[in-house]
């Protein structure tokens, strides 16, 4: 665990992703964050929202709606973050080398998790799989986004294990 999930929920302003211990994300996470949309400002204000949530599934098409109350916000986040975290992680995989995984242990379709507030900022990030010794599909996940095309565009954080002792 190296508080990469923490990070992401702090930026984001709202707990999307799932704060476990092991590798969780088993394939790329796109979060676009997005000032509220016209077709949506009149029920977030007649809702009382704090934002509205869209996660798309890229490999299956599943679209699914979360709301965010101000009164239900935790209640709401963990909602988000369990639908997540079962779209994102090894539960998803069903059969080794399913159509879109190369590599039985990891998806290589995006789910794309959209967040809509007043007065957020217009900002994409995509959370991808640790890197592991016991896959190449990782580092070919690296190669996708990151690379000499993309690169001028890309601002990379990068996040080392930490382990007891370290300082």
């Amino acid at each position: 665990n190296t508080g990469k999930s923490t990070v992401l929920n702090r930026f984001a302003e709202f707990a999307f992703s799932a704060v476990t211990d092991g590798v969780c994300t088993r394939r790329p996470v796109r979060l676009q964050l997005r000032p509220l949309s016209e077709e949506n400002r009149q029920s977030f204000h007649e809702e009382q929202l704090l934002a509205i949530c869209d996660m798309h599934d890229t490999q299956d098409q599943h679209k699914q709606t979360f709301k965010f109350r101000e009164k239900h916000r935790e209640e709401d986040e963990d909602v988000l973050r369990r639908a997540v975290e079962k779209r994102a992680s090894s539960q998803t995989i069903q059969k080794p080398l399913d159509q879109g995984a190369f590599d039985a242990q990891y998806i290589t379709e995006e789910l794309v998790i959209t967040i809509q507030a007043d007065q957020m900022i217009y900002f994409d990030l995509v959370d991808l799989p640790g890197l592991d010794n016991s896959s190449t599909m990782p580092k070919q996940m690296v190669r996708n986004y990151v690379n000499r095309r993309t690169l001028p565009y890309t601002f990379v954080l990068i996040f080392a294990e930490h382990k007891k002792g370290d300082t």
